[in-house]
């Protein structure tokens, strides 16, 4: 029944394929469009996020150059430097940062010795550690620096500039602690997850991250990630957004480097998860699927109507015509359609008819004439009017056969006559003539008419 040389399969086959082919070139035409303008909406959110980082580092730095500009031109500040009491400075750092709402002061010689430090109360005249920052001031035009540095294993954002007594006669260090509350500022803002990252000069591999967004596990993924880009010699793409598989999931990342003189390489990453981001898109090509699927099922199902619809006529047709080559005309088809196959029906069952009307004809012809002289008179067509045809006729009676009838019982007579007249028309036939009537006992047959011959009167005499 659905064998693939039917054609009600070919057919379906032929639907489905088509449907198939032309749905799943749209469906992955529009899940590349989608991830494409997924991916293009993220690296724009990354460039924004970018832009607002930037601006918050530099907002950050300006607030800090300012609150160090205040204490440096503090009389009260400077009076109490002139003292070198190391209570008294460490008081008013104490004060000052309170004020200003920083994290972390301090205090140190030229030298780099430190005076005073808000971190550590009982520190005094060690060397401090912020030796590039204090390099990069004093190659600054305006002897001021600003950088990330780790303090007591914690990183801070320091600015550095000299105090005038009315000479620079020390270095005042101010700064911001960063933790997760600045990511998550920053988060907040744009949207995206942003991760600080820092590296010592001397320990070339140990990054470290120190503020993130990011869960715990995935912020050693991105660990793991730099480390093995280090050791690897690999140079960390900056300014230009990568992908970053963290445990498995995708994240759209751009990597930039934070300027500054601290003590080591940091780094702020600022990533958006990919897969997140596609939730929507997915969610569509789940809808799309499954319209797809309801979509191909209809066809299929149309399908298979149709191609039903068009083999059950084209099979009774079959049939129908496997009957006529048998020889069976009684079995008609009935189609009520008015398209092509209703039409074809009908002509099916006209030639049915006209091959029953034939055979009839020949089965009569055969009763008077030989098989032979019936085939060829049914393939010859009939001319209007008649044709002008020389032919030979042969006259044959039984001589005064009314007298031999009046004494004689008419079945007696007849049984006769049967007799007779099929000998005669057995030498008749057998020297192709065609017998035109029967006139009781008499015979009226043609030599080559209707069929021609070339030794007509030939056979007529042989015949006789």
């Amino acid at each position: 029944m659905f064998g693939l040389s039917s054609f009600r399969t070919q057919l379906l086959l032929l639907i489905a394929g088509l449907l198939s082919v032309v749905l799943a070139a749209v469906f992955i035409a529009v899940n590349q469009a989608n991830q494409e303008n997924a991916r293009l909406h993220l690296e724009e959110t990354l460039s924004l996020t970018s832009f607002t980082f930037k601006q918050d580092i530099a907002a950050r730095n300006r607030v800090l150059m300012e609150k160090a500009r205040l204490l440096s031109g503090d009389y009260a500040f400077k009076k109490a430097v002139a003292t070198s009491d190391h209570e008294t400075i460490l008081s008013a750092l104490e004060n000052h940062r309170m004020r200003v709402m920083a994290d972390v002061m301090m205090l140190a010689t030229l030298d780099g010795e430190i005076i005073a430090d808000t971190l550590h109360p009982d520190l005094e005249k060690k060397i401090w550690p912020l030796h590039n920052l204090q390099r990069a001031a004093q190659d600054d035009p305006h002897g001021e620096s600003s950088g990330i540095q780790l303090l007591d294993g914690k990183p801070y954002q320091l600015v550095i500039m000299p105090l005038f007594t009315p000479e620079p006669s020390a270095w005042i260090a101010i700064g911001f602690r960063i933790t997760d509350r600045f990511s998550k500022q920053l988060a907040e803002q744009t949207n995206s997850d942003v991760s600080l990252i820092h590296k010592p000069f001397q320990n070339g591999d140990k990054w470290e991250i120190f503020a993130s967004t990011l869960p715990k596990e995935k912020q050693k993924s991105l660990v793991s990630f730099f480390r093995n880009q280090t050791l690897a010699q690999n140079a960390i793409t900056t300014q230009k957004v990568q992908d970053i598989v963290l445990q498995g999931s995708p994240y759209l990342s751009l990597v930039q480097q934070i300027q500054g003189a601290g003590e080591g390489e940091t780094l702020a990453v600022l990533q958006r998860s990919l897969n997140e981001a596609l939730k929507p898109y997915l969610r569509l090509r789940s809808i799309m699927l499954i319209l797809f699927g309801l979509g191909l099922l209809f066809a299929l199902i149309s399908a298979i109507l149709i191609a039903r619809s068009l083999s059950r006529p084209l099979e009774a047709l079959t049939r129908n015509v496997q009957s006529i080559d048998a020889g069976d005309y009684q079995k008609p088809v009935k189609l009520k359609r008015k398209d092509e196959l209703g039409t074809l029906s009908k002509a099916v069952n006209h030639m049915s008819k006209g091959l029953q009307e034939r055979d009839q004809v020949r089965d009569l012809l055969g009763k008077v004439v030989s098989p032979e002289i019936a085939r060829e008179l049914l393939k010859k067509g009939v001319e209007l009017g008649g044709e002008d045809r020389q032919a030979t006729i042969l006259f044959s009676d039984i001589r005064k056969f009314t007298s031999f009838c009046e004494k004689r019982n008419p079945k007696d007579i007849l049984l006769l006559l049967n007799r007779y007249l099929g000998g005669m028309s057995d030498v008749i036939e057998a020297h192709h003539g065609v017998i035109d009537k029967y006139i009781g006992d008499a015979i009226m047959a043609l030599f080559g008419a209707p069929v021609e011959l070339d030794d007509a009167p030939q056979q007529a005499v042989e015949a006789a």
